[in-house]
Formats: structure tokens, C-alpha cells, sequence
């Protein structure tokens, strides 16, 4: 089984890519457009390691992305609450996103070049390290006022 990256139009004219498995180019150009929406199948190429565009990875794995964003915020933020600068931890970081990259890649059944997986790892993490990072600690309440569980502990504590 292979992957295949489809374009198609559909029948509200615009054009969308997909990528489907199956055992040839003839067989995913009919899985792509028995789809319902589908008007038109555009084009249909085999994705190896040599022509996946960075474009095509991220459309791939845009929700896998997301997934690590969300997951690898909790694990960037209490490395960063445990005393460790932003560029100690972006080496585990970026190993840690690169296996889940690996995995959502490997679950489509998609072969991608070390370099262009590296290259997502980095950037990726980096977003994630940007986002969780206190830029101006003048601009953190105290825990006595924010809202929810924190406050609560705290008013208790000052009690």
C-alpha cells in the first residue's frame, strides 16, 4: 500500500487536497472521487521521501500538530517552572516532538526525509517553548488574585 496526495474540486468549487493509501494511482483516483463532494479529481502523484514538499507534511499532520502543541505546552511549561532556561529545554523538547511527528507520520503511513522531520521538530518546538515562556514577570498576578483553584488555595492560606 502506498500514499497518495489527490487534488480534487468540489462541487462548491474549491480545490482540495487530500492524501489517500491505496495500491495505485488508479485505485486512489477512484477512492477520491467516489467522495460525495468531489466534482472533479484534479491530480493524483505517489508521495515518497523525494517529493513531499514541507507544505504537503503540514497539511498531513496539521491536526497532529496541533495535538502535540497542546500536549508538549504542559511538559514546556513545567520544564520552564522547574528552573530550566528555553534553549536547555528545546533539545528534549524537540526529541519529544519529533516522536509524535514520527508516529502521526508513520499512522497515515507516510515516508518523510529525516532532514524535512528534523526541520518541523525545531520549528514546532520552538513555537511551543515561545508560547509557554514568561516574557515580563511584571505582568503575572500573584496567585492571590487570579481566578479558580490557585486563589482559592491561596485566600485559604491567608487566612
Amino acid at each position: 500500500m502506498a500514499t497518495f496526495y489527490a487534488v480534487i474540486k468540489t462541487t462548491y468549487g474549491k480545490r482540495v487536497p487530500l492524501f489517500i493509501n491505496a495500491e495505485n494511482a488508479a485505485a486512489a483516483k477512484q477512492d477520491a472521487a467516489s467522495s460525495v463532494a468531489t466534482k472533479k479529481v484534479i491530480s493524483v502523484e505517489r508521495v515518497t521521501k523525494r517529493n513531499l514538499t514541507a507544505g504537503q507534511f503540514r497539511h498531513a499532520l496539521f491536526i497532529a500538530r496541533g495535538d502535540a502543541e497542546e500536549i508538549l505546552q504542559h511538559v514546556a511549561d513545567g520544564m520552564l517552572s522547574a528552573g530550566m532556561t528555553k534553549e536547555s529545554a528545546l533539545p528534549s523538547l524537540k526529541t519529544a516532538t519529533k516522536r509524535l511527528l514520527q508516529l502521526a507520520a508513520s499512522d497515515i503511513n507516510l515516508a518523510v526525509p529525516a532532514k524535512l522531520m528534523d526541520a518541523e521538530a525545531t520549528l514546532l518546538a520552538g513555537k511551543i517553548l515561545d508560547a509557554v515562556e514568561v516574557v515580563d514577570p511584571d505582568m503575572v498576578p500573584p496567585v492571590s488574585e487570579r481566578r479558580g483553584l490557585p486563589a482559592a488555595v491561596a485566600a485559604r492560606a491567608a487566612a
